[in-house]
C-alpha cells in the first residue's frame, strides 16, 4: 500500500514558557506565499538549506551543500533566494534529481517570517534494481516568525512514496527508522528547535540516511530559519580579522584568519572575540597572538559599533622581518536623524625590526617588503581599515595583510519624514 508521509513539529517560545502550536503546519501553508515587495523590519531574519550534506563517513565530502542557497542576515521582508540542480550524484549517497532551494521573508500584518523550503524530486539509492531504493517528493520546510505577540517555529517534511525493486513500501511515522539490510538505514523527519538570547531557530530535516556500503551519514532536504529581534536603528554590516594574504605560493594560502562576523542587529552590546594562538604558513610567515572581535548594540535614537583586528608578532622569512603590535579598528555610529559618524581610533601599530615605524606611514625594507600603515577608506555607511599591508619584493607581489576591520551600518527603514529621507543621502 503506498500513502503519503507527512511529519510535523511546532513550537512557540512566549517569555520564558514554551508551548505546542496547533494546528500543526504544513508544507502548503508555509510556503505558499510569495515574497512580497521588500519592507523594513524589527527583526533579524536568517535562512538557509541545502539538498545533501554528507556528516561523517569513508568518502570525502564529495555531496556537500548541494543546491545550496542562503539568506545571510536581513531585515527586510520580500527578500527572496532560489536555487536549482537538476541532475546531481551524491558522492556515498546516490543520485538526486530536481533539487530545488527556495528561501524567503515575509511580512503579513504583525506577523513577520523567515522561511526556508526544499524539495527533491526523485532520489535514488543503490545500483541493483532487485534492492534499488527510490523516493520521490521529499520536500522539507522550517518557519521561525514572530506573530506579534511571542517568536514561534513551525516546520515539516514529506516524501509522496518509497519503493525497493520497483515495489511499493508504506512509510513510519515521523522519527521512525527504516533499515534495508546491505544497503541504508532511513530515518522519517528530523526536526530541532534552538532557542536564542533574542529569538528562535528552526532546523528540519526530511530524512537522516546512513549508507552501510559507503559508511556515510547524510542529512537530505535540509532547511533552516532564524528570527530574532535588535534591529532599532541600524542594520550592522562587518567583520574583524588578524590577517590575510593574496598572491602567496599556491601551498601557502591564508583567507581573513580568525574571522568575527557582526550580527546585523549587532551583539547586545557585548564584544565576541575568536582567537588563535599562532599561524604557521609553510614556516616562511609565522603570525603569533592572533585575535578578533566585533561589538554593536542600538537603541531607537542610534546605532553604535566597531570591528579589529590584531596581530601580536608576524616573523616573516625566518627573521628577515619582525613586526610587533599591529591592531586595526573600525567603528561607526549612526543615530536616528540620519548623521554618520566614522574612524579608526584605536588603530595602532608598534615596532618593525626592532624601530619605530615610520610617521608617514610607508617603509621600504629593499629586497624584503614594503610596508604601509593604517590604511583607511570610507566606504557606502562605514569603513575599512587595514592595520598594515606587507607587500612582498621578490617578483610575487604578494600581500599580506595584518589587522582587517570593516563595519557598515544601513539605516533600519524604520525611521518616517524627513529623518528617513536625510538618511537615505548619507554614505
Amino acid at each position: 500500500m503506498r500513502k503519503i508521509l507527512s511529519f510535523t513539529t511546532s513550537l512557540a517560545v512566549a517569555a520564558a514558557s514554551m508551548v505546542l502550536l496547533s494546528p500543526n503546519p504544513t508544507s502548503a501553508t508555509m510556503a505558499g506565499a510569495a515574497a512580497a515587495a521588500k519592507e523594513p523590519t524589527r527583526f533579524a531574519l536568517y535562512s538557509s538549506s541545502y539538498g545533501s550534506r554528507v556528516n561523517r563517513g569513508d568518502l570525502p565530502v564529495g555531496s556537500d551543500g548541494t543546491s545550496y542557497n542562503v539568506i545571510g542576515c536581513t531585515h527586510n521582508a520580500g527578500v527572496e533566494r532560489e536555487n536549482f540542480e537538476a541532475d546531481v550524484v551524491l558522492p556515498g549517497i546516490g543520485d538526486a534529481e530536481g533539487v530545488y532551494t527556495r528561501l524567503f521573508t515575509t511580512k503579513d500584518g504583525d506577523v513577520v517570517s523567515s522561511v526556508s523550503t526544499h524539495k527533491i524530486a526523485k532520489l535514488t539509492l543503490g545500483e541493483d534494481p532487485s534492492t534499488q531504493l527510490v523516493i520521490e517528493g521529499i520536500t522539507s520546510v522550517a518557519r521561525a516568525f514572530h506573530d506579534g505577540n511571542s517568536f514561534k517555529t513551525e516546520s515539516s517534511a514529506s516524501i509522496a512514496s518509497i519503493s525497493q525493486g520497483g515495489e511499493a513500501l508504506d512509510i513510519p511515522a515521523s522519527g521512525e527508522t527504516l533499515t534495508f539490510p546491505g544497503l541504508a538505514e532511513i530515518k522519517f523527519g528530523k526536526f530541532t528547535t534552538r532557542t536564542l538570547p533574542t529569538g528562535l531557530q528552526e532546523y528540519a530535516n526530511a530524512l537522516v540516511i546512513k549508507v552501510f556500503p559507503s559508511n556515510t551519514i547524510s542529512n537530505i532536504a535540509h532547511t533552516t530559519a532564524r528570527i530574532e529581534t535588535g534591529i532599532k536603528s541600524g542594520v550592522f554590516r562587518g567583520f574583524g580579522a588578524a590577517t590575510r594574504a593574496r598572491g602567496l605560493q599556491d601551498n601557502v594560502r591564508s583567507g581573513r584568519t580568525p574571522l568575527t562576523i557582526l550580527p546585523c542587529q549587532g551583539t547586545n552590546g557585548k564584544i565576541k572575540t575568536r582567537s588563535i594562538a599562532i599561524l604557521n604558513l609553510d614556516d616562511q610567515i609565522v603570525a603569533n597572538g592572533l585575535k578578533s572581535s566585533t561589538f554593536g548594540k542600538q537603541t531607537r535614537a542610534k546605532a553604535t559599533g566597531g570591528t579589529r583586528g590584531q596581530v601580536a608578532e608576524l616573523n616573516l622569512g625566518n627573521g628577515e622581518l619582525i613586526v610587533e603590535a599591529v591592531v586595526a579598528q573600525a567603528n561607526v555610529t549612526r543615530t536616528a536623524d540620519g548623521k554618520l559618524t566614522r574612524n579608526a581610533d584605536g588603530t595602532t601599530i608598534g615596532l618593525v625590526n626592532g624601530e619605530e615605524f615610520p610617521s608617514d606611514g610607508t617603509l621600504n625594507i629593499p629586497g624584503v617588503a614594503k610596508l604601509e600603515s593604517k590604511l583607511v577608506t570610507n566606504i557606502k555607511n562605514g569603513i575599512s581599515v587595514i592595520g598594515l599591508r606587507i607587500t612582498l619584493l621578490d617578483g610575487s607581489g604578494a600581500e599580506i595583510d595584518l589587522g582587517i576591520a570593516e563595519i557598515r551600518i544601513k539605516p533600519s527603514g524604520l525611521r518616517s519624514g524627513v529623518n528617513a529621507r536625510i538618511g537615505s543621502l548619507l554614505n
